[in-house]
This record gives C-alpha cells, structure tokens and sequence, in this order.
C-alpha cells in the first residue's frame, strides 16, 4: 500500500505537461488493453480506427514516451510491448509500428512490436534478439 502512495506522490509531483501525458496515456493504455483483450481483431481494428481520430496535439513527443514508460512500469506484463506501441501510434500517427518475431527461436514464438522513425527506436527498444519483422503499419 506505502508502495502505491509513493507512486501517487510522485504523480502529483510532476510537471504540468508530464501530468497531462500521464492522464492521456492512462486513458489511451486502458481503452487498448482492454480491447485488445475482450475483442475479435477485426472489432478491434475499428475500435482503434475510431479512437485514433481524437488525438491531442499539443504533447511532445518525449513527454509521450515518457508518461508510457511510467504508466507501463505499474504493471509490466499487462501492459506490454503492443499496447505501448499501439498507445504512441494513437498519438503520432506518422510513426511506423512493427510487429516481429524472434527468428532463431525455432520452438516458441516470441514475438515483439515496437515503433521507430527514420530508423531511430522510439517505444519498444529491440533487445538483443534476432527480430523480423512480420507486420510493418506505417
């Protein structure tokens, strides 16, 4: 419980602008997550589809990939790789989202999504691994 009021206070902490990120990641990472648990593909490519038309312009890109990395450290493995990638195209629509799989790993499939621009990592840092790519959303 101290572990959550730590976190909170840091919250209310922030700087204004980080704050509003933070606020709109939330919301943004909740709204994917859950849909991306509860529907069908096609379902949620319209669910995302609809959401992706109200963006808010007026958040840097780092404050962004900030406030995602925050939100995504509370629960790590529920709010994985796909839902950060797909929360930061929400915003940047001009960014490009790869889906890969792990190549040398003949027996399970390990598979990542991240997002980059002009060859330059910006949500999902490629570990050390052999990923290819399979889905390229640009």
């Amino acid at each position: 419980m101290k572990d959550w009021w730590k976190k909170l206070n840091k919250l209310a902490l922030l700087p204004k602008e980080e704050k509003k990120a933070f606020y709109h990641v939330t919301w943004n990472m909740l709204q994917i997550t859950i849909a991306l648990k509860l529907l069908n593909f096609p379902s949620f490519k319209k669910f995302y589809r609809s959401i992706s038309k109200k963006t808010t312009g007026n958040i840097s890109e780092k404050k962004y990939i900030q406030a995602i990395k925050r939100f995504s450290s509370i629960k790590p493995k529920l709010f994985s790789c796909l839902p950060q990638a797909l929360c930061f195209k929400k915003q940047f629509q001009d960014s490009k989202l790869i889906i890969g799989v792990q190549a040398s790993n003949t027996v399970n499939l390990d598979a990542h999504a991240w997002v980059e621009r002009k060859g330059e990592f910006l949500i999902g840092e490629i570990p050390n691994f052999d990923y290819l790519p399979l889905w390229i959303w640009e």
